[in-house]
């Protein structure tokens, strides 16, 4: 299949996937959270802060948060997430 592209992760995320849910958000709208989760960017820009983390979110960015209290902020155009739990 022509444009397709599978990358691995260099090892497992270290969770179980119980969930997962895709995340909407539109212009400078928060969402907050607190399990173990992975974030993957589907499309978008925001940033997650966490703890001492702060991380840019652009398409393609994939982050494992841990059971902290988090906040996720999109940018200025719609951040859609794919989040997995555990």
């Amino acid at each position: 299949m022509a444009g397709i592209v599978v990358r691995r992760a260099p090892a497992p995320p270290g969770l179980t996937a119980t969930c997962a849910r895709v995340v909407e958000l539109p212009p400078g709208e928060h969402e907050f959270g607190g399990r173990d989760e992975v974030y993957v960017v589907l499309r978008g820009a925001g940033r997650l802060v966490c703890g001492g983390l702060d991380v840019e979110l652009v398409a393609g960015v994939v982050v494992r948060v841990g059971a902290e209290p988090r906040s996720i902020v999109a940018g200025p155009g719609d951040l859609r997430l794919l989040a997995i739990l555990d």
